[in-house]
């Protein structure tokens, strides 16, 4: 009865999740076929927002073609799918779709002859195929995309400049995506643009970047990488009495450490990185505290009971009782 109960939560949790009024967003690779080429994109996104509990409108993202061609972005109303109990994954069935958009001025009619697809809750991913033609073009255009839910967080950062000197933002927003990348557990984490005023070089506007595949590191407590390689890079701008001193895209080394939400902690990330030339270190702590930030840096092998740390698919601390499929040690496992 007990394990009956469990189910039905975690079903009620999972339709209420895909019938919320705001959008979902997940992130993975695409491809789109048109007029016998095959454009394949690393990191694409697509956006689901539930109407009810068995339909909802999915945002196609742009298709660039060429640099005179392209397909813009436009909305399927109404997509239709049923849920299955047994393995929590709703299935949107072939179906058809009509929608139009507006280019220049002119009206262009988009005509869906196939969309299937499946939302896995075991795995937080969506997948999608849609197989439509474009205004007046002769031959129809297939988009795919394995996406996985990337899941915003906002809180306070603390910023150490230095080592020395200390400033914070009340208000920052980084989004995280967990997903599985031949059998390894690992994350994505888009660090925002923020500002801090009041520092020695005056204010300050700090780039958005994203660190891609951290992984699970026992020894940390957490999910990480070494980014100094990844060719990254972020805009930086300092001005102070009118004045600006640093205003250009600069190459990023550095390293960060997350880790997931447990049931006494929200999930926290560190980032200790050097922009261009800077001689000293940046120190991000999200969310804000600086006694916290000093822990996170610490070296945590076991939970405070001895076992090995537990986190379900989405990246949160849970149980060592926990069940269904759970990552111990950077490998999954089902119970």
């Amino acid at each position: 009865m007990k394990k009956i109960v469990t189910i039905m939560v975690a079903l009620v949790a999972t339709l209420s999740v895909m019938a919320q009024h705001g959008a979902l967003t997940f992130v993975g690779k695409s491809s789109f076929a048109a007029m016998g080429a095959k454009v394949e994109n690393e990191v694409d996104t697509v956006k689901y927002a539930g109407v009810s509990g068995s339909t909802a409108d999915i945002t196609i993202p742009e298709m660039v073609y060429s640099e005179t061609m392209s397909i813009p972005s436009f909305v399927i109303h109404g997509a239709s799918f049923d849920f299955d109990f047994p393995t929590m994954t709703a299935t949107f069935a072939e179906q058809t779709f009509s929608e139009t958009v507006i280019v220049d001025g002119v009206e262009k009619k988009i005509t869906g002859t196939s969309l299937v697809g499946a939302y896995k809750h075991s795995s937080n991913a969506f997948e999608l195929t849609v197989t439509f033609t474009y205004g007046s073009m002769p031959m129809p255009i297939t988009y795919a995309i394995e996406g996985y839910y990337v899941k915003s967080y906002t809180d306070r950062t603390d910023v150490t400049v230095g080592g020395q000197y200390e400033y914070s933002n009340e208000s920052v927003t980084y989004r995280v995506r967990s997903y599985e990348d031949e059998g390894t557990q690992k994350m994505d984490v888009e660090v925002p643009a923020y500002g801090l005023s009041g520092t020695l070089m005056g204010a300050l506007s700090l780039g958005t970047f994203t660190v891609r595949g951290l992984v699970f590191e026992e020894e940390k407590g957490g999910f990480c990488r070494d980014y100094s390689a990844d060719g990254l890079t972020m805009h930086f701008k300092a001005e102070k009495d009118g004045a600006v001193s640093m205003d250009a895209d600069y190459a990023l080394k550095g390293n960060m450490l997350l880790k997931p939400a447990s049931a006494d902690e929200p999930l926290s990330i560190v980032n200790n990185f050097q922009p261009g030339n800077m001689p000293f270190p940046i120190v991000t702590t999200f969310p804000g505290s600086k006694e916290t930030g000093v822990a996170l840096a610490s070296a945590e092998k076991t939970s405070q009971n001895g076992s090995r740390a537990t986190y379900n698919l989405a990246g949160q601390r849970v149980g060592s009782n926990a069940k269904g499929i759970v990552v111990v040690g950077g490998k999954k496992y089902v119970r």
